[in-house]
């Protein structure tokens, strides 16, 4: 049994990096990926805005990136990995340097996007909520994740009276999540893990 899955694991990593020609038939189309800027030599994932405001005595987070995935990443993607994409929320009282920051509270909001070659669709799972999307395009996947809207942080009878605090947010591929073969590859390659970086906001 454990031979038996050690071979299956094996034979995803050769399909993810020889690229899985085979199969090419129940993927999207090559000339459709590169011209939406798919498919590039490197990943690209900013934050280009966020913001905090308060409701009912809680803290939100709205925030909004740029997420485009590398040719690695995407023809994994494509030949059924799986990616989790993670929103690190973090609420700090900055120190007078950053190994001084005290951190006030942490927390995530995560996605798990897939390309379902049945339907050839691809599908955002929300892993906090369980809701779950569909689109038609890599695109339309990718602009869902890229809108992070109404984020609870934090309940306002907890953030430190008379202290400055900002937050912080960055998005990133969790490697964690890959298969082990490509696990072990993201440990010596961080192409496989791409991060924004993290991008600060006053608490309002």
């Amino acid at each position: 049994m454990m031979m038996a899955a050690g071979r299956l694991l094996l034979g995803l990593a050769l399909s993810v990096l020889l690229g899985g020609a085979a199969q090419a038939s129940s993927r999207p189309a090559a000339s459709t990926q590169a011209n939406s800027g798919h498919g590039a030599p490197t990943a690209d994932i900013r934050i280009l805005s966020a913001r905090t405001y308060a409701r009912d005595r809680v803290y939100y987070l709205d925030a909004t990136a740029r997420l485009r995935l590398d040719g690695k990443l995407e023809n994994a993607l494509n030949n059924g990995v799986s990616l989790t994409l993670s929103y690190d929320i973090r609420v700090v009282h900055p120190g007078p340097w950053w190994w001084f920051n005290n951190t006030v509270a942490a927390v995530h909001q995560r996605y798990r996007l897939r390309y379902r070659p049945l339907s050839q669709r691809y599908q955002v799972d929300n892993l906090n909520t369980g809701i779950s999307s569909s689109y038609a395009t890599l695109d339309g996947a990718l602009a869902h994740i890229e809108r992070l809207r109404r984020f609870p942080v934090l309940d306002q009878s907890l953030l430190p009276k008379g202290k400055v605090v900002v937050a912080e947010v960055r998005l990133h591929v969790d490697a964690a999540d890959l298969p082990l073969p490509l696990r072990v590859r993201a440990y010596f390659n961080s192409a496989w893990r791409p991060s924004s970086a993290w991008y600060q906001c006053a608490f309002r």
